[in-house]
């Protein structure tokens, strides 16, 4: 059950880091910024599918499996056709969004007893917000700074799956006790 914790806990530093990333990095690489974001969801879809084929305790397992090959889908779409998804990643970025943030809300619904659903549930909205933004004006919201959408996403699930372990391994510390 430690590694599993430890899991939690490097897979939230990891989105984090990669969220930071992917909202700082993206003038820099202006006419990669598709392969770059492709490298980023692809790598946090792997670290999430790693995850959920270590962590067999979690309840809705499935939910998780999605969730990452929503996010393999989407890197790969990226790095494969950086010049398509560059006329169309508004319309590729509002499909995810949306997809991701009925997904996070589904998920926040599921483990709403346990403390820290609320992170879940922030991140499913925040997508939505993001999404339907997108969609209200899109083909304009295509020059949008990408990188800082998909920043904030992997930044803010990264900080939920952060507390969601803080709490687990403060009950883990304070069920040892008793």
């Amino acid at each position: 059950m430690v590694s599993n914790l430890w899991m939690h806990f490097f897979e939230a530093v990891v989105l984090i880091g990669l969220g930071i990333g992917a909202a700082i990095l993206p003038s820099y690489f202006s006419f990669k910024l598709e392969q770059f974001l492709g490298v980023v969801f692809i790598a946090s879809g792997v670290v999430q599918l790693i995850r959920v084929c270590v962590d067999r305790t979690l309840a809705r397992s499935l939910l998780y499996f999605l969730i990452a090959l929503l996010y393999l889908a989407s890197g790969i779409m990226f790095w494969i056709h950086p010049y398509i998804s560059m006329f169309s990643f508004g319309f590729i970025l509002m499909a995810f969004l949306m997809a991701d943030g009925v997904a996070k809300l589904i998920l926040g619904y599921e483990i709403f007893p346990k403390a820290r659903w609320q992170g879940a549930a922030a991140c499913g909205v925040l997508s939505l917000i993001m999404g339907v933004s997108i969609w209200a004006e899109w083909p304009l919201t295509s020059a949008w700074p990408r990188g800082i959408l998909a920043g904030a996403n992997l930044f803010l699930y990264g900080c939920a799956l952060f507390g969601l372990a803080l709490k687990e391994r403060t009950s883990k510390k304070t069920t040892a006790i008793f």
